[in-house]
């Protein structure tokens, strides 16, 4: 192979490198763009259960919870963690208890969702995806730096 060739082949590795690096990057940023929005509707919802804002959002706030709740395995099933991500090796090393994890907040958002279209103990249902979300910070989400 000619100098120009192996030049040519040394830059199509590092261009190959760094698109992985920043790849990767992106799912970090995805993930944490995903549990961000979560914990807003969940601080939204706080909020609003408190008596600091109207109850004509409740609803929205509920559903976008479920939503995202039902993201959150999904957002994890590639095993990239980047400098600025929280996310512990227990993530895949212990798939099937994040996978419990993540089903429990499921359905900790799904019964959230389904008092407040009933007129249930909204506030119980709270309490309990505040735990679902401790629980799995406790298992998978590291202290910050």
């Amino acid at each position: 192979m000619s100098k120009i060739g192996r030049t040519l082949a040394l830059l199509g590795v590092c261009l190959a490198v760094l698109g992985a690096a920043h790849a990767n990057e992106g799912v970090v940023k995805y993930r944490q763009s995903v549990m961000k929005a979560l914990g807003g509707h969940a601080g939204a919802t706080g909020q609003i259960l408190r008596g600091n804002a109207s109850r004509d959002h409740l609803a929205g706030h509920a559903q976008s919870i479920r939503d995202l709740a039902h993201m959150v395995a999904a957002a994890f099933e590639q095993r990239v963690a980047g400098e600025d991500s929280r996310a512990k090796p227990a993530i895949w090393d212990n798939a099937a208890g994040f996978r419990d994890a993540a089903a429990k907040l499921q359905q900790s958002a799904d019964a959230l969702l389904s008092a407040v279209r009933s007129g249930g103990d909204v506030g119980e249902r709270m309490k309990a995806l505040g735990g679902s979300c401790k629980g799995c910070h406790d298992d998978f989400r590291a202290d910050e730096k």
